[in-house]
This record gives structure tokens, C-alpha cells and sequence, in this order.
């Protein structure tokens, strides 16, 4: 008696989430539906919400998958697949509207799959350190600290591959992407091969769009049943970066636009210049403060090797 492909793959990936079927299992369960993996696979499934409810990804899934890395049973790519595969899943447009789990969870996900990345140029101590930490705040039922840990993962990599993103809003917000320049970038994290963006660490804002446009397109967005968090404290003028920055390095006193450096609740950088578009030497430039304020080493935007030399002496 054959089985319904599709009841298997449902059952694979219960399995998958419990840790009890291997990332290899579940793509195979997916590619006999020909779907490319287990975001589509989600989708294809339609599962009802009590079912998606048995499949929710919680913090202890995550201190488990650690667990099993850090004492040995769970080999490194064999732990960056699972990682990968699990966010694919916690990040599917089904999973996400039926908020069966914590968004922290997938931005956890993304962390691990930066950290466990064979090409990641951290030493293995430190990539050790690091997932205990994780772990440490995970067993605690914790949300990991992004704007105090992220830095220490940056500086633990030493050279950073970042690249301008197509912003997904271009299509329907045409006036953001005028043909002078745009008013919002947001700038990724690539892997060591330049393959695949694995977090998106900094966003750049034009001042008018940031202080004036963007609470109107949250507020919009919000009226229309997608709540968006945004915690008005990280933005207090006390929490400006740019303030230390300057006192850091005095040069960017004398910056040829005024600029605001905050980091949001997530740990991510929000760069704010007074221009009215921003184009590549903006870009280039909010590329060079997040590396200063990171105490990055080296980096690259787009294949091109970002300078701030001039500004460290």
C-alpha cells in the first residue's frame, strides 16, 4: 500500500522539528512533492493551525539543537543544516500569519546558521563561547541580547562581506526609489563565498524619510492588521551613537552631512543622514560608521573594500 506523499511529508516534518528526522530527511520528503525545500513545503501543506501549533519552534528546540552540537552528537553541518532548515520553516508565510511562534526565534536561527557556516572565519573557541552564551539565555527562556552580543559576533569575525539588498517595498512605494537616489537602504550580511545573505545588520534612512514618512508607514501598516514593534526609547537623542562616535573619532565632526546612529531593540543598526536621497558615497559612508562603531576590522560593500582608515588616526 503506497502512502499519501503529502501525510508523509507532514509526519517528516513533525519529526524534523523534534528533532527526530535529519534536514537530508526532509528535503527528500519535499522533493517528492517537487518543492524546493521546507518553506515551500510548509506552504504546499496548508496545514490548519493546531497542526502548525505541533510543529511550533520554541526556545527549547533551540537549547536542545545546541545541546546536541556542543556535546557531540550533532556534527557541525550537520547543526548549520538544521539551523537553515528550521528558519526556512519558523519564516514561511504560513507558519508567521498563524504566530505560532516567538520572532526571536527566527532571528535566533539566523544567528546560528551566521555562526555555524563552515567558512566562518571565527576560531572554533570562539564560535564554542558564543553558542554557550546562546544557550545560557535560551535555558533561562530568554531573547538573546542582539544589540550587545552582535558586535562582540562581528568583532569575533573579523572581516565582514556586506551588500546592498533590493528593498522588497520598491515596487509599491515607487516614491522611496526616485530616480536622484532612494530614501531607504537596507544593507545585508553576506557568508564568507558571497552566496547568501545571512542577517541584515544595518538599514540607511534619509532624516525626512526616517523622522517623518516612516512613523506614517508604520501607523498605516499597523491599521492594516500587521502590528510592527517599534520601540520609540531606542530612539531617544540620548541613544544617539553618533554622539560617541564623534568623541571616538573627531573627525566625523566634520562629516559633510549631519548624521544619527541608533540601534533598535533587535541590534540593528538604523543610520540616519540629512540628504535628500541617499546614493553610493551615503551608502559607503553609513557602511564606514557601522564598522567604527563595531570595531570591525575589514569589510567590503558589493565586492569593494570599505576605508576608514583615514578616520582611525
Amino acid at each position: 500500500m503506497t502512502m499519501d506523499p503529502r501525510r508523509v511529508a507532514a509526519t517528516v516534518l513533525r519529526r524534523f522539528v523534534r528533532g527526530e528526522a535529519t534536514a537530508a530527511e526532509l528535503q527528500r520528503a519535499a522533493r517528492r512533492l517537487d518543492l524546493d525545500g521546507p518553506g515551500p513545503l510548509c506552504e504546499a501543506l496548508e496545514l490548519s493551525r493546531s497542526e502548525l501549533e505541533e510543529i511550533a519552534v520554541g526556545f527549547e528546540d533551540l537549547e536542545r539543537e545546541i545541546s546536541g552540537y556542543l556535546e557531540g552528537r550533532l556534527g557541525r553541518e550537520a547543526f548549520f543544516a538544521r539551523a537553515v532548515s528550521l528558519h526556512r520553516i519558523v519564516t514561511s508565510w504560513a507558519y508567521e500569519a498563524a504566530g505560532v511562534s516567538s520572532p526571536a526565534v527566527g532571528t535566533t536561527l539566523r544567528l546560528l546558521a551566521l555562526l555555524l557556516e563552515a567558512s566562518h572565519p571565527a576560531p572554533l573557541a570562539k564560535l564554542r563561547r558564543s553558542l554557550l552564551r546562546i544557550r545560557r539565555w535560551l535555558a533561562a527562556r530568554e531573547e538573546v541580547p542582539l544589540r550587545g552580543f552582535l558586535p562582540r559576533i562581528f568583532r569575533d569575525m573579523g572581516a565582514l562581506r556586506l551588500c546592498i539588498l533590493e528593498n522588497p517595498l520598491e515596487s509599491s512605494m515607487p516614491f522611496l526609489y526616485a530616480g536622484a537616489g532612494s530614501q531607504w537602504i537596507d544593507i545585508g550580511l553576506m557568508n564568507q563565498a558571497g552566496e547568501e545573505v545571512r542577517l541584515i545588520p544595518m538599514s540607511i534612512f534619509t532624516r525626512r524619510f526616517f523622522h517623518h514618512e516612516m512613523p506614517e508607514l508604520m501607523s498605516r501598516i499597523t491599521e492594516q492588521g500587521e502590528p510592527v514593534r517599534r520601540d520609540d526609547f531606542c530612539y531617544h537623542p540620548e541613544n544617539d551613537q553618533a554622539i560617541s562616535l564623534k568623541e571616538r573619532f573627531p573627525q566625523l565632526r566634520d562629516s559633510p552631512a549631519a548624521f544619527q546612529y541608533f540601534i533598535d531593540c533587535g541590534g540593528l543598526a538604523e543610520i540616519v543622514i540629512d540628504v535628500p536621497f541617499l546614493r553610493r558615497p551615503q551608502v559607503l559612508f553609513a557602511a564606514r560608521l557601522f564598522c567604527l562603531q563595531n570595531r570591525i576590522r575589514s569589510a567590503t560593500l558589493d565586492g569593494r573594500r570599505v576605508s576608514f582608515t583615514a578616520l582611525t588616526h
